[in-house]
């Protein structure tokens, strides 16, 4: 009778957060930058805000030092967009309960994750000409997303980076990985690679290449898979030539 082959789930992420299913280990492979920003719209007739991860909200909020200061800075927004149902949830949970008529109505895309997919989504329901400030990552897609797709819209689209990120160190990583895959033999049992960026992604392959003592990517392990969360992450992967690997 034919062993069973062990399956071994694992989601790679930021340096502080948590696998999202209870049968899965977490595997940090970014931590985060706080970066200076200053509100120079705020003076504006109005504006919308958008937010590309519960990262970028967190660092957002950094800068009030009370729920008062956010509710007064945001008397002159109109709408608050997201990239993904997620991340909305998470504006309402740490949002101020006076700012509850625009996070009852934060707009995300409900078919297609992304930012561009909310530009998208934005763009059919705002009037012309209004201005929309993104808070993003630092070293994500935002501006290029934006560039790409600008001259599409009638927005005014601009990209307000709040962190930055960096690689976790490499030997915490191997104990990360020790850990996780313990005694067991690779040949035996299946690594599962989750990851919901294209960034988390590549550096996750980029570790696991020097973790085996690779230098071509087509050597990794038969026995890892990856489960791509965005199309970011999915582009990663076909363009290494992983997409054999993809079992989402």
């Amino acid at each position: 009778m034919q062993k069973i082959r062990e399956k071994i789930y694992i989601e790679a992420g930021i340096f502080g957060d948590k696998s999202t299913k209870k049968d899965a280990f977490f595997f940090p492979v970014l931590d985060l930058i706080p970066l200076e920003f200053n509100f120079g719209f705020k003076c504006l007739e109005s504006f919308g805000i958008c937010f590309t991860s519960k990262h970028a909200v967190d660092f957002f909020l950094l800068k009030f030092k009370s729920n008062i200061e956010i509710t007064n800075f945001f008397s002159k927004c109109f709408c608050i967009g997201t990239v993904g149902e997620q991340t909305a949830n998470y504006v309402k949970e740490v949002f101020p309960s006076t700012l509850c008529k625009l996070t009852d109505n934060i707009i995300y895309p409900k078919n297609e994750l992304g930012l561009k997919s909310l530009i998208q989504d934005l763009n059919k329901i705002i009037i012309e000409n209004r201005n929309i400030y993104i808070f993003t990552g630092l070293s994500g897609k935002t501006t290029q997303i934006i560039f790409e797709n600008e001259k599409y819209v009638n927005l005014k689209l601009y990209s307000v980076p709040v962190y930055d990120t960096k690689e976790i160190d490499y030997n915490l990583c191997v104990k990360f990985l020790n850990d996780i895959i313990g005694e067991k033999k690779i040949s035996e049992c299946d690594l599962i690679f989750s990851a919901k960026s294209g960034q988390v992604i590549n550096t996750t392959i980029k570790i696991l290449m020097s973790y085996f003592g690779i230098a071509i990517v087509d050597n990794l392990p038969a026995s890892i898979f990856f489960i791509p969360w965005e199309k970011s992450a999915k582009k990663v992967l076909n363009e290494l030539k992983l997409i054999d690997r993809d079992i989402s």
